[in-house]
């Protein structure tokens, strides 16, 4: 019809969200839209599933085809037909400044996103997640800035430290379902503090080479509670 070019959105969601009705909805794109002029829309489209729906998680952000796209902006135009993908997140983080502190609501669970603002995570004697034993997974990937990241006593099984090259404090004591963490691109770690690792019995730990001082216990000190494997750079 004159004045009228369709375009269909496809709507898909993380684990936690489930979709009303229609999986899409069908736009007029003659006159050109933005993702704003349409998110409400689509947003109408989800709701969390019963057991995320107690006030604790929201959605955080949009990516194009998958969890994996390129992030969706405001002003993302939309000319054409596309698949837009929502991610949720818990949304209680207690923050400080740019330090999680601790959280407010119920004990974080599945999978979170640490905020782009944040840079530690945690303080010298305390994990802001302690005891979190249903949090399994932990999306640092956004944080570029991260220096410090404790995850002691949760149920993290792995984590992706590649991105974080600003690290110089890290700690998964009692982390025992965690299987693998390479550090290698974390170039201002110079030290592990004492007991980091200890009871992390699953974990094969990648040391970067920029290692220099490691504490007392830092990956066990008895039968029970040492690291699976520990990778050692060849160097001084």
């Amino acid at each position: 019809m004159p004045g009228q070019k369709n375009a269909r959105i496809k709507i898909r969601g993380d684990e936690r969200l489930s979709i009303t009705g229609d999986d899409f909805i069908d736009i007029n794109i003659f006159i050109p839209k933005t993702f704003k002029d349409v998110e409400a829309e689509i947003k109408a489209k989800l709701s969390l599933k019963p057991e995320w729906n107690d006030g604790d998680y929201d959605i955080f952000d949009w990516k194009l085809n998958d969890e994996n796209g390129e992030l969706i902006l405001e002003d993302t135009p939309i000319t054409e037909a596309m698949t837009v993908f929502a991610r949720t997140n818990y949304t209680k983080f207690k923050i400080e400044e740019t330090n999680i502190k601790s959280y407010t609501g119920e004990k974080p669970r599945g999978r979170i996103i640490i905020p782009k603002e944040i840079t530690k995570v945690g303080g010298d004697s305390w994990s802001p997640f302690y005891d979190c034993r249903e949090l399994i997974s932990v999306d640092l990937s956004l944080c570029r800035e991260l220096t410090r990241l404790d995850l002691s006593n949760t149920g993290i099984t792995s984590i992706d430290v590649s991105k974080n090259t600003e690290l110089k404090s890290v700690s998964f004591k009692n982390c025992s379902a965690l299987t693998a963490i390479d550090l290698s691109t974390c170039a201002k770690l110079t030290e592990f503090y004492s007991d980091c690792f200890s009871g992390a019995i699953n974990a094969v730990v990648t040391l970067p080479s920029s290692i220099k001082e490691i504490g007392k216990k830092a990956f066990g000190d008895k039968d029970d509670n040492y690291c699976k494997k520990v990778i050692v750079p060849n160097n001084d």
